[in-house]
C-alpha cells in the first residue's frame, strides 16, 4: 500500500493540489465532514475508507498545525484551527449554492445539545489527505480511495476562541484517560 502512495506522489501533477478532509465524529455518534476547500467556497466529495459511501466534505476555513511523527518522548499535541460553526450557525441561512449546509449545520449542532465549543470537547478528528485529482463530484458512485494515512485524535481542550474562529488542542487517543483501546486501558 505505501508503495502505491509513493508512486501517486512521484506522479504528481505541478498543477495538483493536496486536499485535507476532516471526519468529525461528535460526542452522540453524529458525523460532520469538512474541508479545507483548497481556497475556495466548493464542496469535495470523497469516498470513504471502504469505498462504500461517497461523501461531501463541506469547504470551511480549516487548519491543522503540529503533526509530527516522533518515537522519541511524549505525543504530539496539534492545534485545529476551525471556523467558530457553533456561533456562526446561530446567524447564518443558506446561502443559495444548492446546498443547505447552514441550516443542516445548525440542525445538527441542536440535535446533539451543542450549545458551546465545550461542548464538541471529546469528539474524534480523523485527518485525511489527498491528491486533488483523487476527489469526486456529486452523483459518482463511491470508490476504494486513494489517500495518505490518516491521522486521528480527540479535541482535548479549547485553547482559544473568538466570534469567527476557535483553536482546538488535540490529543492521540493513547494519551487519553478513561479512554479505552482493544486490549488496552
Amino acid at each position: 500500500m505505501s508503495q502505491n502512495i509513493i508512486d501517486t506522489v512521484q506522479l504528481q501533477e505541478v498543477d495538483d493540489a493536496l486536499i485535507q478532509l476532516f471526519d468529525l465524529t461528535l460526542p452522540n455518534g453524529t458525523k460532520v465532514y469538512l474541508t479545507n476547500g483548497m481556497d475556495n467556497t466548493q464542496n469535495i466529495y470523497f469516498s470513504d475508507k471502504t469505498g462504500s459511501t461517497l461523501n461531501e466534505y463541506v469547504s470551511v476555513p480549516i487548519q491543522i498545525e503540529g503533526i509530527e511523527f516522533n518515537g522519541d518522548g511524549a505525543s504530539p499535541r496539534p492545534s485545529l484551527k476551525v471556523a467558530n460553526i457553533v456561533v456562526l450557525t446561530r446567524s447564518l441561512s443558506n446561502d443559495g449554492d444548492g446546498t443547505s449546509d447552514e441550516e443542516i449545520f445548525r440542525d445538527i449542532l441542536e440535535d446533539e445539545g451543542i450549545i458551546s465549543n465545550d461542548d464538541i470537547l471529546g469528539s474524534y478528528i480523523t485527518c485525511r489527505a489527498t491528491l486533488f485529482k483523487h476527489t469526486q463530484k456529486v452523483g459518482d458512485s463511491a470508490r476504494t480511495p486513494i489517500e495518505f494515512s490518516p491521522q486521528s485524535y480527540i479535541l482535548d481542550r479549547v485553547a482559544g476562541e473568538d466570534q469567527l474562529m476557535v483553536d482546538f488542542e488535540l490529543a492521540s487517543p493513547i494519551d487519553v484517560e478513561s479512554i479505552k483501546l482493544p486490549n488496552r486501558t
